[in-house]
């Protein structure tokens, strides 16, 4: 795989070009490592907003669903967000947002026209728009958890990476309760994040797939996620150019229509 100029903002940041986050060599505590891992990654923000069109794609044992996509990363002085719009057969659209806050804390919303409301704990662990993602994967929730812990540094998929292993809160039993993740040492981005459930079981894998060139910039064209226990997968699959700002979806066919010149 190419060694992208890409870093971990959530998982939408990976669109845009940054720095690596750098591990101190005198951190020997496995646990000091990793904080200090965990929460580089989380303080990274993009340096600026973008908006693509992509493909929301969900394959299971009864066959495959299609949909349009719209992810729209935005900065401000108040934290960055990032908007996933996504429009199922039915025509009802789902919004999801997640905001990082100053504080570097995430804030996950469900967004209809102007109103916000709450994701609740167990939704975040939960299925959006009938996929494999949920959003707390969209989130990387793991990066705030308790517990953080650099295992090792080692090849995966062909890169050197930094081995972090995350652990959730005591009494979290939404979803999984461990997550080992390796992240490129040279760009922050995530190779391949596999999650645990409290038996030890391996229960959902991620992985970027796919990566293009853009104007000079190495951006993720391809997400894909996994859920072991169903057997299902989903895709993301981005149009790395940029969205035009008054695109309409036409929810019988799931065709995004371009504005007429």
């Amino acid at each position: 795989m190419k060694s992208a100029r890409a870093i971990v903002l959530g998982l939408a940041a990976l669109l845009l070009v940054g720095d690596a986050p750098r591990v101190r060599a005198d951190d020997d505590a496995a646990e000091r490592a990793g904080r200090e891992l965990a929460a580089e990654l989380r303080s990274l923000s993009p340096a600026e907003g973008i908006t693509h069109l992509a493909t929301l794609r969900l394959r299971t044992r009864s066959g495959t669903t299609q949909l349009p996509l719209r992810v729209e990363v935005e900065t401000g002085p108040q934290g960055w967000s990032t908007r996933y719009s996504a429009t199922p057969p039915d025509g009802a659209t789902q919004t999801l947002v997640i905001t990082v806050t100053p504080d570097g804390t995430n804030r996950y919303e469900w967004a209809q026209d102007e109103s916000r409301m709450p994701v609740d704990s167990t939704a975040r662990y939960a299925p959006f728009a009938g996929s494999d993602f949920w959003p707390a994967d969209l989130g990387m929730e793991f990066l705030h958890w308790p517990v953080q812990r650099l295992l090792k540094k080692e090849l995966r998929r062909g890169q050197a990476c930094n081995k972090l292993e995350s652990l959730a809160p005591p009494g979290h039993t939404n979803g999984y309760v461990r997550v080992v993740s390796w992240f490129d040492i040279d760009t922050g981005g995530p190779v391949i994040c596999e999650a645990y459930d409290a038996r030890g079981k391996l229960v959902k894998e991620f992985k970027p797939n796919a990566f293009s060139r853009v104007n000079g910039r190495w951006q993720v064209e391809e997400l894909e996620m996994r859920d072991l226990r169903t057997g299902s997968r989903s895709w993301i699959r981005f149009d790395l150019q940029p969205a035009a700002p008054d695109f309409t979806v036409t929810p019988a066919t799931n065709t995004v229509i371009s504005p007429t010149p």
